[in-house]
C-alpha cells in the first residue's frame, strides 16, 4: 500500500512560512554588501549561535545576493564579531554580539535600513492583481465570541 505524502508538503510549507515571517525576514538595505558572522564554539556564545540558527536563515532567503561568512572556530580566545561591509569599501559596521540573538537582529535590521518582507509581498501582490479592490473585506469578531 502506498504512503500518503501530505507530512512533505505541510512541512516544506512550514519551512518556507517560517523563513518569509518572523524577526530577520527583511530586505537589507541597497548599500549592504557583505555579511560576516564570527565565533568560537569553545565559549558561551550563546546570542551568535541562535543568531546563526534563528535569523540568519531568513536573512539569507529574503537576500540571495548578499554573500554572508560564518567563521565557527575551535579555539578560545576569539571575539564574536558581526560585520557588516557597505559599498564604500572603508566603512562597515560592527554590531555588539554579547547579547541576545533577537537584540543583535534588531540591530542589524536598524542599521541597515531593512524592509519587512512581508510588506514587499503584500506590495508585489497588489502589483499583480491590479483589477482587485483596494479594499480587503473586514470580518466583526465580535459577532463570533461567545
Amino acid at each position: 500500500m502506498p504512503t500518503k505524502r501530505i507530512g512533505t508538503l505541510t512541512r516544506t510549507a512550514r519551512i518556507l512560512l517560517d523563513l518569509r515571517t518572523g524577526l530577520g525576514a527583511a530586505k537589507l538595505g541597497p548599500r549592504v554588501r557583505k555579511i560576516s558572522l564570527s565565533f568560537s564554539r569553545k565559549e558561551f556564545n550563546a546570542g551568535a549561535r541562535y543568531f546563526l540558527r534563528e535569523n540568519l536563515p531568513r536573512i539569507a532567503y529574503n537576500n540571495p545576493t548578499i554573500p554572508i561568512e560564518v567563521e565557527i572556530s575551535k579555539e578560545k580566545g576569539i571575539t564574536q564579531s558581526l560585520i557588516v561591509e557597505l559599498d564604500d569599501p572603508e566603512e562597515t559596521l560592527a554590531i555588539d554580539c554579547q547579547r541576545q540573538s533577537s537584540d543583535i537582529c534588531r540591530d542589524l535590521l536598524n542599521a541597515t535600513q531593512a524592509v519587512p518582507a512581508i510588506l514587499l509581498l503584500n506590495e508585489q501582490s497588489k502589483k499583480d492583481h491590479p483589477g482587485k479592490d483596494e479594499d480587503t473585506p473586514s470580518i466583526d469578531i465580535k459577532k463570533w465570541i461567545y
